[in-house]
C-alpha cells in the first residue's frame, strides 16, 4: 500500500473543476506573460482562444475529454510536490525541532523519563487514586 494513491481515474466533478478553473488559468497566465514579453502573435492568440475554448467546453460539456490531460500534468507534477513536501519537511525537523532539541539536552532535560538508571529497581511509576470512568470518554 502506498503512502500517497495517485489518482489514475479522477471524478467527473474533478475533472469539471479542472476544465473550468485551471485550464483557463493556466492560459490566462501563459497570455499574459507572453503579452508582458510583447511575443503576442494572432497564431498565439487564436491556439489560446481555441485552448480557452476547448477548456471551458470539455468542462461543462464532456469533462471526461479532459482525463488525459489532467492525468499528465498530475503525472509531470507529482514528483516535483513529492520532492519539494520532504525538503519542506526536512528544513522543518532539522531547523525547528532540532534547534529545540540540543539545548534541551545540553541542559540535561529528561522529561519523558528515557535516561537510564543503573540503580532503579524498577522504572514502575505510581498513580495516585483511580480515574473516572468518565474521564475515558474524554478526548482531550
Amino acid at each position: 500500500m502506498a503512502i500517497v494513491a495517485f489518482n489514475w481515474n479522477p471524478t467527473r466533478r474533478q475533472l469539471r473543476g479542472f476544465g473550468l478553473l485551471w485550464l483557463p488559468l493556466t492560459l490566462g497566465g501563459v497570455g499574459a506573460v507572453l503579452a508582458v514579453k510583447a511575443i503576442v502573435t494572432m497564431p498565439l492568440l487564436l491556439a489560446m482562444g481555441a485552448g480557452a475554448l476547448l477548456a471551458v467546453l470539455g468542462g461543462l460539456v464532456a469533462p471526461r475529454l479532459l482525463r488525459p490531460v489532467f492525468v499528465g500534468l498530475a503525472l509531470v507534477t507529482y514528483p516535483i510536490g513529492f520532492v519539494v513536501s520532504h525538503v519542506v519537511v526536512a528544513i522543518l525537523f532539522f531547523v525547528f525541532l532540532t534547534s529545540l532539541a540540543v539545548p534541551m539536552r545540553l541542559w540535561g532535560r529528561d522529561k519523558l523519563g528515557l535516561r537510564f538508571d543503573r540503580d532503579a529497581r524498577s522504572y514502575w511509576v505510581p498513580r495516585r487514586g483511580r480515574a473516572a470512568v468518565e474521564r475515558y470518554f474524554w478526548q482531550y
